[in-house]
């Protein structure tokens, strides 16, 4: 007798497999903004403070807007659902920006990279309740691509935001 399926973990976010992030490294190599900081820190993603590197939380959200919302572009159209990146898409998206603009191999950054964006896409699809929170800083983006795609509360989109 084969054991019982196990139960997904009730704060586990579903991956959508079947989308593609393609063309993603082309968007990011075309914003001027985001390459610069890729050359200059060697680092597709940029933290408030380097305490903060890592830390999945509204304020680094929206300190990696632009690389995010390149992210959600491709991806929002692409599910039915709010759902999390594949890791593995992103990593290859970031590995081939990477080689696009001849840097060296680096898979701690591009790991790190790839875990960060996909921890950022299962942050704001956590939060995305429609429920309304004062840390607004990222309402711009999240209006834009979660709301759009995906409306749950369209009365909160009214609310201006407080810190931005």
């Amino acid at each position: 007798m084969p054991p019982p399926a196990e139960e997904p973990h009730q704060d586990a976010v579903a991956v959508a497999p079947e989308a593609s992030l393609a063309g993603l490294a082309k968007a990011w190599n075309d914003d001027e903004v985001i390459r610069k900081q890729l050359l200059g820190e060697k680092t597709l993603l940029s933290w408030p403070d380097p305490k903060m590197t890592g830390v999945i939380n509204f304020a680094t959200i929206a300190h990696n807007g632009r690389v995010l919302a390149h992210v959600l572009e491709k991806w929002c159209p692409q599910v039915d659902a709010p759902k999390t990146v594949n890791i593995d898409h992103v990593r290859a998206e970031v590995e081939k920006i990477r080689t696009d603009l001849f840097m060296s191999e680096d898979m701690v950054r591009v790991n790190c990279d790839a875990m960060s964006l996909r921890g950022f896409v299962t942050y704001m699809v956590k939060r995305h309740d429609g429920s309304v929170r004062r840390e607004l800083c990222l309402c711009q983006l999240v209006l834009i691509f979660l709301w759009e795609f995906f409306p749950q509360n369209p009365a909160a989109m009214k609310v201006p935001c407080f810190l931005c």
